[in-house]
Parts: structure tokens; C-alpha cells; sequence
């Protein structure tokens, strides 16, 4: 997870897609791969949650926090 305060995912807007197949989860920020898991895949149907990821014990100074999501799509491929 990127912090706020690194600036990397601060001040523009990004496209994060996650690719969920039987096989293998595949994470990526702009079409830019991030993270590729085999192991441990779930089989079993799950549902979004959009968080900003805020939790107990921040440090004020980074505070106020937020996230602007500006739309989400949700696809199944062809089969």
C-alpha cells in the first residue's frame, strides 16, 4: 500500500484493474502490471469494496484524507 504522504498516487487520477481468474489475480495501476498471485486464488465468489484505507492511529498531519472515485466497471470475460 502506497501512503499518502510518498505523493506517488496523489494528484491525478488512475485506473486500477484487477484481474481475477481461477488461475491467478493480477493487479495492475494504469495497464502498468503491479502484482501477479498463483497461490492462494479464491474460488469463491467475492464482492468490491472501494476504501480509501483509513485506519486507526494515522497521524494527524496526514489527515484529512480521501479518495474521488470517479466510476467502477465490473465485467465477466466470455467464456
Amino acid at each position: 500500500m502506497v501512503k499518502k504522504s510518498s505523493g506517488k498516487f496523489t494528484g491525478d487520477f488512475f485506473i486500477y484493474s484487477l484481474e481475477w481468474s481461477p488461475e491467478k489475480i493480477i493487479w495492475k495501476v494504469n495497464e502498468k502490471v503491479i502484482l501477479a498471485q498463483t497461490r492462494g486464488v479464491p474460488q469463491e465468489p467475492m464482492y468490491l469494496v472501494l476504501s480509501a484505507g483509513i485506519t486507526n492511529g494515522i497521524p494527524e498531519h496526514l489527515l484529512p484524507s480521501y479518495m474521488e472515485v470517479d466510476w467502477v466497471r465490473i465485467y465477466k470475460k466470455a467464456e
